[in-house]
């Protein structure tokens, strides 16, 4: 049976609506999310689009949950949040007054904490700090 109502007039699109679903497009693209694009400041620095690309790809490496703090076989891990750091590196990395650990923090947390990481590692992925994942991601 087919339920019919009144027609959905097409009404010719202003550009307001334009604007809105432009808006929209922009906040939804897949590289860089709604949170990551007003939360790229770190400080007076802004995180590098490029970095924040390459750490989406270890993150979804690494936990597809940013507030992981399991093994994927369920056993509890010294590797917790979105990016899998390590509660010894976590401590010594992040700034104070960020939560104590990386499962805890917000996903713009994880990447600051990230972005400190990577800078210390010089300025490269992999090494002793996510070396499956950059190679995985050809950041080796």
């Amino acid at each position: 049976m087919r339920i019919t109502g009144p027609m959905r007039s097409q009404a010719p699109r202003t550009q307001s609506h334009i604007d809105r679903r432009s808006r929209w497009q922009r906040v939804s693209q897949p590289a860089i999310t709604g949170w990551l694009r007003s939360t790229l400041a770190i400080s007076h620095r802004i995180l590098p689009r490029w970095w924040v690309t390459e750490a989406l790809c270890i993150h979804r490496h690494e936990a597809m949950n940013w507030h992981q703090t399991t093994t994927w076989q369920g056993y509890p891990s010294d590797d917790t949040g979105g990016l899998q750091i390590e509660t010894g590196t976590w401590d010594e990395m992040a700034p104070s007054g960020y939560p104590q650990l990386a499962a805890s923090a917000s996903p713009w947390q994880q990447l600051v904490v990230a972005y400190r990481i990577w800078t210390a590692n010089g300025r490269s992925f992999g090494g002793n700090q996510w070396p499956l994942s950059s190679e995985s991601c050809g950041l080796q």
